[in-house]
């Protein structure tokens, strides 16, 4: 499995090892950071993402004040990953 970089997604739980895989990550507790999104016009948008109690949602900045969107990740069976974005 691939690694996160830890300055993209960080865990709120300071015992994960800065080397710990993604599944490693995601059994270990809530994480947040910034990723990019496709917009429903079909342009990518940065935005904050916050993990926590099997949800993921993303707000527009760090400060967390609003939620743009939700996702119950119990609901999700298969998620494709971008690993390059084309400009």
């Amino acid at each position: 499995m691939k690694k996160v970089p830890p300055q993209f997604f960080v865990s709120k739980n300071d015992d994960i090892p800065t080397d710990a895989t993604a599944e490693d990550r995601c059994r270990l507790g809530d994480m947040e950071g910034w990723m990019s999104k496709q917009s429903g016009r079909g342009f990518w948008q940065s935005r904050y993402f916050g993990l926590n109690n099997g949800y993921l949602n993303y707000y527009k900045d760090k400060s967390r004040s609003l939620v743009l969107g939700s996702l119950d990740l119990s609901k999700v069976c298969a998620i494709p990953v971008v690993t390059s974005v084309l400009q």
